[in-house]
């Protein structure tokens, strides 16, 4: 059973699992934040089971896909999460997070008080993005990273979850990245649209 607040707006295109909880005064689903788009596509939100919304968070809808937030996800207070994004499932989002549109995070991923992230950014699964880090069209964050800092760059490895992983969970990520970096539609990687 879903806990909805009474004072969240969820549009009329957003698609909620069961045991979804929804704080106080979030906006959920409202046009993609895009001058060539805004209040003419609205390809709708998707929140998977098991998600934690906490409060005063707006998930803004797809612009050619919807925006989705996977299953046991925890997003903080004063999250923003902009149109085509996707967070994959169990990660955490700080509050003050704010990404730009077509932001794709992996599985596991935890990321930040008030990070900053591109658009066409994309985030490892099972990394780790200190706070206030910016993440930019260059910043390249690969699985299982730690990465910090204005603009964000890699200082370490996240043994912490590789360690807690199964091999299964470890394999989905890594193949999930390589996918998503394949497609060219990035700016931060590797094979992405600047480099």
């Amino acid at each position: 059973m879903n806990k909805i607040h009474p004072t969240a707006l969820i549009y009329p295109n957003v698609q909620i699992d069961d045991d979804v909880e929804i704080g106080p005064y979030c906006i959920i689903g409202a046009p993609p934040e895009h001058t060539k788009f805004y209040n003419s596509v609205n390809m709708g939100v998707i929140i998977k089971k098991g998600t934690i919304i906490t409060g005063h968070v707006t998930i803004d809808s797809g612009i050619y896909l919807p925006t989705i937030i996977e299953e046991n996800c925890f997003i903080m207070k004063a999250v923003h999460i902009g149109h085509d994004g996707h967070i994959g499932a169990n990660s955490i989002i700080s509050a003050h997070t704010v990404m730009a549109g077509h932001c794709k995070i992996g599985n596991y991923t935890n990321i930040g008080i008030n990070c900053s992230l591109h658009q066409f950014s994309l985030i490892g699964g099972g990394s780790m993005v200190g706070m206030g880090s910016v993440v930019t069209k260059k910043s390249i964050i690969e699985p299982f990273a730690k990465a910090v800092g204005s603009p964000a760059h890699e200082i370490g490895t996240n043994h912490y979850k590789l360690n807690t992983l199964l091999n299964w969970d470890i394999q989905v990520i890594n193949e999930q990245y390589k996918s998503a970096e394949n497609s060219g539609m990035f700016y931060n990687t590797k094979q992405g649209k600047l480099n």
